[in-house]
Formats: structure tokens, C-alpha cells, sequence
């Protein structure tokens, strides 16, 4: 397995993890509550879920941006795993450069086609040294 596989898929249990701590530390409370108990525990996982649910609200006509989508979001979104592996290994401003490109290649039925899009997208834009 690619060491990127690999770190995607870390990323993602650690998304889903928190996730899972911030729901269960909240109790009954709202979905809205569970997102402010994950803010606290883990901000980027927040941002990185907003990022990429507004991708798909303007390329996917994604209505529903909910507190429960947000949830859905980071257990079930491979994209949302692979920028939260991108957000953690580089610096905001790279992080910015990649979302911008994975906003150009988006497949919204396909999540794996537009992680690999995404990818490739970069690779053609990186100087060779």
C-alpha cells in the first residue's frame, strides 16, 4: 500500500475518532452541540469539513449543510479524509493550493476519482527538480 494510502487512511480513523469522542462526550445534545464538543477537540477537522462540504454545495448542489451533514461529512467522505491527511502534513498555505485544485476537479458521484483527479492535477503543476 502507498505510504499516502496509508496516511489517508490514518487521517481518517483520527477524523472519525474525534468525531466519535466529541459525539459520545456530548451525550443526547443536538448535532449542533456535537459540532461545538469536535471544535474544541479538534478544529481542523471542522474547517477541513467545511471546506470540503462547500465544494460540494457550489459543484454538487449540495443543500444540506447541516451540523448532521457536517457529521455525515467526516465519517463517510473519502475526500474529507484525504484533505484532512493534506491539512496535517502541510502548511495553510499549501493546504490552500490543494483545496483550490481539488475544487477544479470535482467528481461528485465518485470521491476516490476526485481524490486521484486531484492528485494528478497536482503532480502535472509541481515542477520536476
Amino acid at each position: 500500500m502507498k505510504l499516502q494510502s496509508c496516511l489517508q487512511l490514518i487521517m481518517v480513523a483520527v477524523g472519525v475518532l474525534v468525531a466519535g469522542q466529541a459525539t459520545a462526550a456530548s451525550g443526547d445534545t443536538n448535532n449542533t452541540d456535537k459540532i461545538t464538543a469536535l471544535d474544541a477537540a479538534c478544529p481542523s477537522c471542522v474547517t477541513v469539513a467545511n471546506d470540503v462540504m462547500a465544494i460540494r454545495a457550489e459543484h454538487c448542489q449540495l443543500k444540506n449543510t447541516s451540523a448532521e451533514m457536517m457529521i455525515s461529512t467526516m465519517r463517510n467522505d473519502p475526500m474529507y479524509g484525504f484533505m484532512q491527511a493534506v491539512d496535517s502534513m502541510v502548511e495553510p498555505a499549501t493546504y490552500k493550493t490543494i483545496l483550490t485544485a481539488a475544487a477544479t476537479q470535482v467528481d461528485c458521484g465518485n470521491p476516490q476519482n476526485w481524490i486521484d483527479m486531484t492528485q494528478k492535477a497536482l503532480k502535472k503543476s509541481t515542477p520536476k527538480s
